[in-house]
């Protein structure tokens, strides 16, 4: 460069540089916002999978016979199968996209029992004005209905007996699998109660003054040494040759201590532990006893098992784990274990601190001889189950139909494409019970 200016040369040097420099700039920002819009695809993508997989798996956690108990006494129900022959709450067909159809329990904030919904999760296409379907664009759609409501309650909008239309939960679906596990696991649980090696527990009868409660024998009593079996017995009976409908109904609350503990009040019962999201088990034993508990009429006379909200001291059901009927043996042949497998969404999550349950036992009679007998529960225990246990073997996907109703577990994925880019999510849902057996 001279006192006159730029040379020609020094010029065309010059906006050359410039040139590239520009270039590599534009190129810089065009790179950091296609990637800025390629990860917003993908987070949103990941976002609808997971919250859709969340949904699917309340449904499956749902699903089952429970049982149900408002101020007004029990509602005794067992059921509504998938079929005569298929006594399992799940009818499962695999393909290029599962299906699956679930029942599930539907009650109040009371607790009381209100409907069974069949509820379908499936992927299908829309259809074009020509009537072609839209296959480029693969939608998951889920659909309620009622199959069974309890009398005077209303038929829900949300949820008709003629079934609702096909709700679009989500679209852009490349993958949607549903696998029931295999009726077995391996081992890995971990055993939290009772908290001794011998396996000993108490039991106690309920007798606070809550109206309904009656109290019933409990062997050994609080004031003896704690032992591995407990035998009840001393039920009264609701059973009228003429019933009326505003017969008050009568029932048993028992709950379980540690070993050593002595209890005349609730609030002294085995706290145990649950955390969010975790699966849990409560199996016991149960051998028929040769007396009128072999009168014992499922569908008629109750008896479950569940859990209580020790918190605050209410001692009340939470809110998405039910009561699980269970049937006592009526012949040497179903001698057994009983399971309740139960898991929450609502209790403390680990990092509020974990929440603490008290597990129960509830019966009422309603046979005329049955009350007349003894129940007798041994080998109780409480586990927290492993979840990666479960086995999914997908020859489980044609599992005869006498084995579904021990299926205790689903594995979810599902993927979900938005604007070319994927999200995915693999959810393990337990199912805290399935169809008529507990066992």
């Amino acid at each position: 460069m001279n006192k006159k200016g730029f040379t020609l040369v020094e010029l065309l040097v010059y906006m050359a540089i410039i040139g590239i420099v520009v270039v590599v700039a534009g190129q810089a920002f065009s790179n950091s916002t296609e990637d800025r819009i390629r990860t917003q695809n993908m987070l949103k993508a990941n976002a609808v999978a997971e919250q859709v997989g969340l949904l699917l798996r309340d449904d499956l956690a749902q699903m089952g016979a429970k049982s149900s108990v408002d101020i007004n006494g029990f509602e005794r129900y067992m059921n509504a199968t998938i079929s005569e022959d298929d006594s399992s709450s799940f009818d499962y067909q695999p393909g290029n996209y599962d299906k699956i159809k679930t029942l599930r329990v539907v009650n109040d904030t009371n607790g009381a029992y209100q409907r069974v919904e069949e509820v379908t999760w499936y992927v299908g296409y829309l259809k074009d004005k020509q009537g072609r379907e839209q296959t480029e664009n693969p939608i998951l759609f889920r659909s309620c209905k009622t199959r069974d409501r309890r009398v005077g309650t209303q038929e829900p909008e949300n949820c008709p007996e003629s079934g609702n239309l096909p709700i679009q939960v989500a679209d852009g679906v490349t993958k949607f699998k549903v696998t029931p596990a295999t009726p077995n696991l391996s081992g890995g649980d971990k055993k939290i109660f009772p908290a001794n090696d011998e396996g000993l527990f108490r039991m106690v009868s309920r007798s606070d003054g809550i109206k309904n409660i009656v109290p019933v024998s409990v062997s050994p009593q609080p004031d003896e040494s704690a032992e591995t079996v407990a035998r009840l017995s001393g039920f009264v009976t609701n059973y009228q040759e003429h019933p009326t409908s505003n017969t008050n109904v009568a029932y048993h609350q028992v709950y379980v201590l540690e070993s050593g503990s002595v209890s005349w009040h609730w609030y002294d019962c085995a706290r145990i532990p649950i955390k969010k999201g975790a699966t849990y088990e409560i199996s016991f034993s149960m051998p028929v006893n040769e007396d009128a508990s072999r009168m014992f009429r499922p569908g008629k006379d109750h008896f479950a098992v569940g859990i209580r909200d020790t918190r605050e001291n209410l001692f009340e059901k939470i809110s998405d784990v039910p009561d699980v009927l269970v049937y006592p043996p009526q012949a040497f042949e179903g001698n057994g274990v009983r399971k309740m497998r139960f898991s929450s969404n609502v209790v403390k999550d680990k990092s509020q601190g974990e929440t603490n349950v008290c597990i129960v036992f509830t019966f009422a009679t309603f046979s005329p001889l049955v009350g007349m007998g003894a129940l007798t529960i041994s080998d109780l225990k409480v586990k927290e189950i492993a979840d990666d246990n479960y086995s999914f073997n997908p020859g489980g996907n044609n599992l005869d139909p006498k084995d579904k109703p021990f299926v205790r577990a689903f594995k979810l994925e599902l993927q979900v494409t938005r604007n070319g880019e994927s999200g995915e999510a693999t959810l393990v849902a337990p199912v805290p019970s399935n169809g008529l057996k507990v066992e």
